[in-house]
């Protein structure tokens, strides 16, 4: 038996920190000997607290008392229409825990992305900076390939206009020496 039920000191107590036990509500089982769980009942035909035996759920002994006296009619459908509307708002509430939950896992997935997305964009960076300075000294060949290119052309030219004018002057003389 419970100390606070008159029984020896020996034996458990379940919840001896009631408020209701402060107020001398709480109340023992008759069966057991404990103290006695306390509850709530929203709905319309029985509103209020009552105290039930604690260890209902393994051997329940069938202790029931309401703790409090009964409301009058008016009462009771405010309550069980509040007590609907909690539940509701609980309902709700893990509705939306839920598409926390779920918007939380896309954060992470999307964030995984983006850092994904961040080291493809720094390595196309470097990979352009390459690319840029071998251009740029591709460029540089280029530009005086074609400069060597145009030199060449230059001195082929120049080639051809001496070698066109020595022809011609060879032929000027064989053609003087012809017509003498």
């Amino acid at each position: 038996m419970n100390p606070a039920c008159g029984g020896s000191s020996g034996s458990a107590s379940f919840c001896s920190n009631s408020r209701y036990e402060a107020f001398g509500m709480r109340k023992c089982c008759k069966g057991h000997g404990v103290l006695a769980s306390v509850y709530t009942s929203y709905s319309e035909d029985n509103t209020g607290r009552f105290m039930r035996c604690s260890m209902r759920g393994t051997d329940d002994c069938k202790y029931f008392e309401w703790i409090d006296d009964e409301l009058p009619p008016e009462f009771k459908i405010v309550v069980a229409r509040v007590a609907r509307k909690k539940n509701i708002l609980e309902a709700q509430l893990r509705e939306s825990r839920q598409k926390v939950a779920v918007l939380a896992e896309q954060l992470t997935l999307m964030e995984r992305k983006v850092k994904i997305i961040e080291q493809r964009n720094k390595e196309l960076q470097v990979t352009n900076t390459h690319f840029m300075k071998k251009s740029k000294g591709d460029t540089m060949e280029l530009s005086s390939w074609s400069m060597n290119h145009k030199v060449c052309y230059l001195l082929l030219f120049i080639l051809v206009l001496v070698l066109s004018s020595f022809t011609f002057s060879s032929s000027e003389k064989g053609l003087a020496t012809m017509l003498l």
